[in-house]
C-alpha cells in the first residue's frame, strides 16, 4: 500500500515544482500585459528608447512605477540584467527572465513573480 501511495503522490510533486515557468516575451507591450494581469498596477503606458541590445522598453504611466525590458537574445539581457541591478537604489529591485526584466519596488515584483516567472534580484 505505502509504495502505491508514494508512487502515486511523487508525480504530483514533479508537476507541482515545475508549474511556475519563466516566460520569454516579444515585447516590452506584451510584458508589461502580463505583469498587468498579474496584478501590477499600472493604469498607462510610455513606449521608451530601447537601451543598447534591447528590442523594445517602456514604463508605467501612473499607478506602480516599473520599467520594463526586452531583449532579442539571452546573453544581452543577462549582461543588462547584471547592468540594471548594480545601478539599484532604495526598495528597488529587478525581476529578471531569459530575454527581459521589469524594475519595479521589491514588494511589487514580489505580487507579480509567481506569474511571469524571473527571478527577483536586489543590490
Amino acid at each position: 500500500m505505502r509504495t502505491w501511495a508514494i508512487a502515486t503522490v511523487t508525480p504530483l510533486l514533479v508537476l507541482t515544482a515545475c508549474s511556475a515557468q519563466t516566460h520569454r516575451f516579444d515585447s516590452a507591450t506584451e510584458l508589461r500585459s502580463a505583469a498587468v494581469n498579474a496584478g501590477l498596477h499600472c493604469t498607462g503606458y510610455n513606449p521608451t528608447t530601447p537601451p543598447a541590445g534591447a528590442s523594445s522598453s517602456g514604463e508605467c504611466v501612473g499607478g506602480t512605477h516599473a520599467v520594463f525590458v526586452v531583449y532579442d537574445g539571452e546573453n544581452a539581457a543577462k549582461k543588462a540584467i547584471t547592468d540594471a541591478t548594480g545601478k539599484l537604489t532604495g526598495d528597488d529591485a529587478v525581476l529578471a527572465g531569459p530575454n527581459w526584466y521589469v524594475m519595479s519596488s521589491t514588494s511589487a515584483l514580489d505580487g507579480i513573480k509567481d506569474s511571469i516567472g524571473g527571478d527577483i534580484k536586489s543590490k
